[in-house]
């Protein structure tokens, strides 16, 4: 009976990356945890060593081995990421090679089909070896939907979908050929549909996202938004300045959060070409090395920083030596739209100001409060003039700084975490 009375208690949340490299599903079960849960987390990619003793119990479909409460060890040998992809490459090859012996009309049905392996495995049958019995499943993004169901239907549980983007328009229809529209895009609308259709509750992070899933799906997602986590946050021996050796002479911008393809980046590095020596813009996360070509080009490689990904509890304390926070999205889709980043809000936290592109959510918090000065990231001109104008005014800056300290209460995980607890409380109620 007690077991029983645990599992009931157990709240498992699946994501397909690393909980380190999803600052979403990281808060969410340090609040499950915080809220008198066993909180336990399935991620689809192995996360890095940490320091930092987690409050949830941790589990990677690569390794499909427990981590309870304690940082992840060190791997010996290949990684099972590089192992991975090393048989996703080998499989792709053997893949070509078939292809080019069959008749044209038989060689979209078989990719179709070899992704449909693919798919089930590793969404399907991979996760379900690692997904344990609990009392509510917690579904980062649609992906993994196949395993989650059949756990749940199998233990008479229910399971939230939380939708981080508006999965179908992250890319707009011109980027996809007409087979991929045919075949690969229908099937993923079908399968986020049943992920919607069959969740007890589905979550998602802005307004304008849940109004897009609204009128596709008919669904009525509950908001709630990606902000900061203070209680989260730990030092590193070194801040970002510190660590970069610029002294306080230096006006350091920072862009937060990795490459996408979304993001204005060349029209920055641009944008700093006509900025003075002294401007310095330092991007934290990964997936930057294609621009340091262009670094070199425009002969600012000294005063472009590209700085390694740091831990999602660490950003802030982090970049909190910055002068102002660049952010660079456009409206590459309507996704990009409605988008409300995750660096935005660490911006937020960290108090600085910003400049910030005049997408609906991203400016409609960034007005309200005052938060710094809208731009166009397409527009070089546009960056360097809102720069300039950080630099000419300083009691601009300053009333930019201390609205962000006014506004961090109401822009908290906090307050969005009281919306997260309702929730779990009732989806479980439901049950009984």
């Amino acid at each position: 009976m007690g077991k029983q009375v645990e599992a009931l208690k157990t709240i498992v949340s699946v994501t397909p990356l690393s909980v380190l490299a999803d600052s979403r599903t990281y808060k969410e079960a340090s609040s499950f945890a915080r809220f008198g849960y066993s909180s336990f987390v399935v991620e689809g990619e192995t996360s890095p060593a940490s320091h930092t003793p987690f409050s949830f119990y941790l589990r990677s479909l690569q390794e499909v081995r427990s981590i309870k409460k304690v940082p992840l060890s060190v791997q010996k040998g290949p990684s099972p990421k590089g192992m991975e992809a090393q048989r996703r490459r080998t499989i792709g090859i053997k893949m070509k090679q078939c292809l080019k012996v069959l008749p044209e009309g038989l060689k979209n049905p078989l990719r179709f089909l070899f992704f449909l392996c693919l798919y089930f495995y590793r969404y399907g049958l991979l996760p379900m070896r690692a997904l344990p019995k609990a009392s509510l499943y917690y579904l980062h993004a649609p992906y993994q939907f196949p395993a989650v169901f059949i756990f749940s239907w199998w233990y008479r549980v229910p399971f939230i979908y939380d939708a981080h983007d508006f999965y179908l328009r992250i890319e707009d229809d011109e980027y996809f050929s007409a087979f991929e529209k045919r075949w690969f895009l229908s099937f993923y609308r079908r399968m986020e549909g049943w992920c919607v259709k069959k969740a007890a509750a589905v979550v998602t992070v802005g307004q304008g996202i849940a109004l897009l899933q609204q009128e596709v799906f008919g669904c009525h997602p509950i908001v709630i938004r990606n902000c900061h986590d203070e209680r989260l946050d730990r030092e590193r021996s070194q801040p970002l300045r510190e660590s970069l050796g610029l002294n306080p002479e230096v006006f350091l911008l920072v862009t937060i959060g990795q490459a996408k393809k979304g993001q204005a980046i060349q029209e920055a590095l641009r944008a700093m070409a006509e900025l003075p020596e002294f401007v310095h813009l330092a991007f934290v996360g990964k997936n930057y090395e294609p621009f340091v070509q262009d670094c070199q080009s425009l002969r600012i490689e000294e005063r472009v920083h590209f700085v390694s990904p740091v831990h999602p509890y660490e950003v802030v304390p982090f970049v909190r030596g910055a002068d102002a926070s660049l952010i660079l999205y456009y409206a590459r889709s309507v996704n990009y739209e409605y988008c409300l980043p995750n660096g935005f809000f660490q911006a937020v936290a960290a108090e600085l100001p910003l400049l910030y592109p005049e997408l609906t959510e991203i400016s409609a918090i960034a007005k309200r409060y005052d938060l710094g000065i809208p731009i166009h990231p397409e527009e070089p001109a546009s960056i360097r003039l809102a720069v300039k104008e950080l630099l000419e005014k300083p009691a601009a800056r300053c009333r930019f700084r201390e609205n962000a300290k006014a506004a961090k209460p109401a822009l908290s995980w906090e307050q969005e975490e009281k919306i997260l607890e309702i929730l779990i409380l009732k989806v479980l109620s439901s049950r009984n």
